[in-house]
């Protein structure tokens, strides 16, 4: 998409969702930060939509872009105010190493089990041999 369509497109969502009918939060519902959520109305998502699609017109002073979120939920749990840029893209070697690596994973998952295995195996025959012992 060019970056004209771009701004159109994030004109048009401000322009027709309204930040007093917005709501738009991130709900922390456990125990850690990985058991969160994002609590919103369509107002809100698609005014957050705007704010990340603007962030990507943009072009950085700095490697971060500011948001522009005061009308998000106010207790919330966490917030975001600003995305952090960065140019790296995964290559084609990260790939190729990835791939020539999986086998290495098989085998290290299948040693682990065969260890688990034989431990169990040796507990089993270790506590009958001691039973036939005592009695």
């Amino acid at each position: 998409m060019e970056e004209e369509e771009l701004k159109k497109i994030v004109q048009d969502l401000r322009t027709h969702n309204l930040e007093k009918d917005a709501f738009f939060g991130f709900i922390q519902y456990g125990g850690g930060p990985d058991e969160s959520c994002i609590k919103a109305n369509k107002e809100g998502i698609r005014l957050y939509a705007a704010e990340l699609l603007a962030a990507s017109v943009k072009i950085p002073e700095k490697n971060s872009i500011g948001l522009q979120t005061e009308w998000t939920y106010d207790n919330g749990d966490f917030f975001f105010d600003y995305i952090e840029i960065s140019e790296k893209i995964e290559n084609q070697e990260e790939q190729e190493a990835r791939k020539n690596n999986w086998w290495l994973n098989k085998l290290f998952t299948v040693g682990c089990i065969s260890v688990i295995a034989a431990l169990i195996i040796f507990i089993i025959v270790g506590g009958y041999t001691v039973l036939n012992w005592l009695l």
